[in-house]
């Protein structure tokens, strides 16, 4: 999968989702919580969502970069790997991140 799938299929999912939404349950707590993360998700900017993508890795062609949900549609080449979505990240991870930009 090149990193250009891979933006195809997430913006799939997150229509999926959004579609599936309103009939999520939300009787139990876990499912409130789930309703209202899936809620916060499709909330944001799905291009804006910043990601680790891992590329040809084991190859001489190897590469990870920082980058966004949206700019892997203008990323040339490259089997994916995988793909890192960020949690809340420290000072530290933040500056190990800036060595992949």
């Amino acid at each position: 999968m090149k990193p250009s799938d891979a933006l195809v299929s997430l913006r799939l999912m997150r229509d999926k989702l959004g579609e599936a939404l309103d009939e999520m349950p939300q009787e139990t707590a876990l499912e409130a919580m789930r309703h209202e993360a899936c809620a916060a998700l499709l909330g944001r900017s799905l291009d804006e969502v910043p990601v680790v993508l891992c590329a040809d890795m084991g190859t001489d062609d190897e590469r990870m970069v920082t980058t966004t949900v949206g700019a892997l549609g203008g990323i040339v080449g490259g089997r994916l790997n995988s793909l890192v979505f960020q949690s809340t990240t420290s000072e530290v991870e933040e500056k190990a991140l800036l060595r992949w930009q």
